[in-house]
């Protein structure tokens, strides 16, 4: 690969670049749900964690 716009050649570079923007849309459609109720998916994602946390 010899500049960033260049994709890839190798399967798990590919894999992984899928997974984040994978990740992203994720994040946008999480972000499109909660904006309405003055949040943003982030904040979601840490009080979930610290529930996970908390739990016996």
């Amino acid at each position: 690969m010899t500049n960033s716009t260049e994709k890839p050649d190798d399967s798990l570079s590919r894999f992984s670049l899928n997974i984040f923007r994978v990740y992203g849309l994720l994040m946008l459609a999480g972000d499109n749900v909660t904006i309405p109720l003055g949040q943003i998916s982030a904040r979601w994602q840490v009080l979930g964690r610290a529930g996970i946390n908390c739990r016996p």
